[in-house]
């Protein structure tokens, strides 16, 4: 199934977006499933002010979402410089800043909405980004998209005796895994989480779950788009999840 196209997005996300960003940004190629969320933040877009980006790549979702949401301050944090001076030529300002184990360069209740996606699965722990997004978020909203864990295709991986691909376990090779991963190809998947497990530590971090979906980019085959329409029925079973939480 080819990804989301430029052409029915808002005019903020069309009009800030490239071609290159929808094919490395899984989230975008899942756009559609996101505009539910979207649309809450919208119905609510006069006390969001100020947006941080946690793991902010390019900077071109957080550059269109502040656009479209008539944010005043856009920050992201990512520790790739390259990414950081693009980010930059997108009117975000940016910090290198190690999520995991160092504090964000951010006053406490400063912040109306967190983002972080497609990050957390390179961590090996999430509670220090957890307990950062709680400290800077001024009773405002943290939205994380995810590779889930207990997928269906992860499912079937462990049932066949492979490796869940978003368990790497070398840094040379994806090892173990079903064969139609190119297994020389590293992604540094370390820890995705299953939905339960993300859920239960939004809850933890004093995050209420407001809304949930799956996304399903990369789609090869006409086969991969059924077996996500039939299994995303439950949000459990899906490939990614996004879940968009409001804290306390």
């Amino acid at each position: 199934m080819a990804p989301s196209s430029r052409h029915s997005f808002p005019p903020a996300f069309r009009e800030t977006l490239t071609d290159q960003d929808l094919r490395k940004n899984s989230t975008l190629q899942s756009f559609g499933q996101i505009t539910e969320q979207l649309s809450l933040l919208e119905d609510r877009k006069q006390s969001i002010n100020t947006i941080l980006d946690v793991g902010c790549n390019r900077g071109g979702f957080v550059a269109a979402l502040g656009q479209h949401l008539d944010a005043e301050l856009i920050y992201g944090i990512d520790i790739d410089q390259n990414y950081r001076e693009q980010a930059q030529q997108r009117g975000v300002k940016t910090f290198a800043t190690d999520v995991e184990s160092e504090p964000f360069p951010i006053d406490d209740n400063n912040i109306d909405l967190i983002l972080s996606f497609g990050l957390i699965e390179h961590l090996t722990y999430y509670d220090n980004l957890f307990k950062e997004a709680d400290r800077v978020l001024d009773g405002g909203w943290f939205w994380v998209t995810t590779p889930n864990l207990g997928s269906w295709l992860n499912r079937i991986a462990l049932l066949t005796g492979h490796q869940p691909r978003n368990v790497e376990i070398s840094r040379e090779r994806a090892a173990g895994t079903l064969p139609i991963y190119d297994q020389n190809k590293f992604l540094n998947h370390v820890h995705a989480p299953t939905y339960k497990a993300l859920i239960d530590l939004l809850e933890y971090y004093d995050f209420d779950p407001v809304e949930s979906t799956v996304l399903t980019p990369y789609q090869r085959t006409k086969l991969d788009a059924l077996l996500d329409k039939i299994f995303s029925l439950r949000t459990a079973w899906g490939r990614r999840v996004s879940v968009l939480s409001r804290q306390r």
